[in-house]
């Protein structure tokens, strides 16, 4: 497809189809962001005592669509992502609405942040397209104050039919070496059904794989979307969900919890800094 261009030019040509591909994305999901980012915000708020603290650190920020709402509320949030292009778009974004947020062009694995600055990380879609997750977990411990809480939203490889890869069902229990593979060959030929990520799901994830994970990272609490949803958060059309919700509550979160993850396309964990 690419094979007269330069590496950095098929780089480019990448970087611009994903920012176009995100702003697609996020205007299909406009009507739900402001939703998402109250729902999201009131559960991290239940775990540091029902008052968030205001620094908040969103890590892969894209084009902005939890940092604006997050900002108009009054927060003093920082944005950070690896692709410039997808940062020149947030911060236009961000202009046009003549609101005070940081925005950094920087790896998840090497933040340019001191120690202990940020009351919250939210980490959306993140862990799966880096180089090293567990650096990535340790960064965001090691820029979190004492106490602060961290929304992590990775790859679920339980999921029959992720939607991180299309049309290869059950893509996160493949191997991962060949899976490597795979991935190549789609980025390299078929860069469409990774809307044109340069660096797609290559890590996926079960619950209680990560829980394990945060633990070791320095997060000595955690809490999945069942033990941090109520009843009432549940839309009326899932009443069958509001009925199952205190059976999962039950379950011990281990590996019969993440039986309850498979429908899910991602794996959701809340977690605090000890």
């Amino acid at each position: 497809m690419c094979k007269n261009l330069s590496e950095n030019e098929v780089k480019g040509d990448f970087r611009r189809r994903y920012a176009e591909k995100k702003l697609e994305e996020e205007a299909r999901r406009s009507g739900t962001a402001i939703l998402e980012c109250d729902q999201l915000l009131l559960r991290l708020s239940r775990l540091q005592g029902g008052k968030l603290g205001n620094r908040i650190l969103d890590l892969g920020c894209g084009t902005g669509r939890l940092t604006i709402p997050i900002a108009e509320k009054g927060y003093e949030v920082h944005g950070t992502d690896t692709n410039s292009d997808i940062i020149d778009i947030a911060r236009s974004r961000v202009q046009k609405r003549n609101l005070s947020v940081g925005l950094t062009v920087a790896r998840a694995e090497h933040l340019p942040f001191g120690d202990g600055v940020f009351d919250v990380c939210i980490a959306d879609s993140v862990l799966e397209h880096v180089a090293d997750w567990e650096s990535t977990l340790a960064e965001v411990a090691r820029v979190l104050k004492k106490g602060g809480v961290a929304y992590f939203d990775a790859a679920n490889a339980l999921c029959p039919f992720p939607t991180e890869v299309k049309y290869i069902p059950f893509y996160g229990l493949v191997p991962a070496k060949m899976r490597r593979w795979i991935t190549d060959v789609i980025v390299a030929r078929f860069p469409n059904l990774v809307e044109y990520s340069s660096t797609p799901a290559q890590h996926w994830f079960t619950p209680t794989g990560l829980r394990k994970a945060l633990y070791r990272a320095g997060f000595k609490r955690s809490w999945d979307l069942f033990d941090i949803t109520t009843k009432d958060e549940i839309p009326p059309r899932y009443g069958f969900a509001r009925f199952l919700l205190p059976l999962f509550k039950r379950i011990p979160p281990l590996y019969f919890r993440d039986i309850a993850h498979v429908p899910l396309s991602a794996v959701r964990l809340f977690c605090q800094k000890s």
